[in-house]
C-alpha cells in the first residue's frame, strides 16, 4: 500500500505488489510521479479516488517516439486476466475509466505480453491532455465485450495482442492505430 507521495524527479518509479494476493493500493490523495517510466505491478491495483499517477513530461508525439513518459499498469502473475473498464476481481486486474482519468503520461500502457486475455467491458475515454496514446498488451488476445455501447475514445491506440483481436464497436474513434500480433 502506497500511503505517501512518491516523487522520483527525473527518474523512474517501479512499484510491485508482494504477498499472497499481490495487491497494490495507492491511497486517496497520494501522488506517484516520475519522468520516465512509472510502473505499477500487481494482480490487483487500486487507485484511490484522489490519487494521481504521473509521468511528468507533458503528453506529446515526441514522448511516444522517445519511449519516455509512460504510466504502465501490469499484472504481477503471468496469465492474469485484464479487464479494461472494470474492477479488480480474483484473478483479474481491472483498470476503470475513472482510474485512467487519474493518469497523466505520453503513453498509458495496460497489460503485458505475459498477461492473460484482456476484455474491454466499459466505454474508455482518454483526454489528449492526460495521454497522447493508450497501449494495450496481452499475450492471449484482446476482446471487446458484446455491446455497441463499449467504445475506445483515445487520440492514438497501440495494440499488441496474442492470437486474437476482436474490436466489435464501430464507435472507436482514434487518430491512428498500430496493431501487432
Amino acid at each position: 500500500t502506497v500511503v505517501q507521495d512518491v516523487n522520483a524527479g527525473t527518474g523512474n518509479v517501479f512499484l510491485k505488489a508482494g504477498g499472497l494476493n499481490k495487491s497494490l493500493a495507492v491511497l486517496d490523495g497520494v501522488t506517484v510521479q516520475g519522468r520516465g517510466l512509472v510502473q505499477l505491478v500487481g494482480d490487483n491495483v487500486a487507485l484511490g479516488t484522489l490519487s494521481n499517477i504521473r509521468a511528468t513530461t507533458p503528453p506529446s508525439a515526441s514522448n511516444v517516439t522517445d519511449g519516455i513518459n509512460v504510466v504502465w499498469v501490469a499484472p504481477a502473475t503471468d496469465g492474469t486476466l485484464n479487464n479494461l473498464g472494470g474492477a479488480d476481481a480474483a484473478g483479474v486486474l481491472g483498470v476503470s475509466n475513472a482510474e485512467l482519468a487519474r493518469m497523466v503520461a505520453g503513453v498509458i500502457r495496460i497489460g503485458s505480453t505475459k498477461a492473460g486475455a484482456m476484455t474491454i467491458t466499459a466505454p474508455i475515454t482518454i483526454n489528449a491532455a492526460n495521454a497522447y496514446a493508450l497501449s494495450l498488451k496481452s499475450g492471449s488476445g484482446i476482446d471487446q465485450a458484446n455491446s455497441t455501447t463499449v467504445a475506445l475514445k483515445v487520440p492514438y491506440l497501440a495494440i499488441e495482442a496474442g492470437p486474437q483481436l476482436n474490436l466489435l464497436s464501430t464507435s472507436t474513434p482514434v487518430d491512428a492505430i498500430a496493431v501487432k500480433f
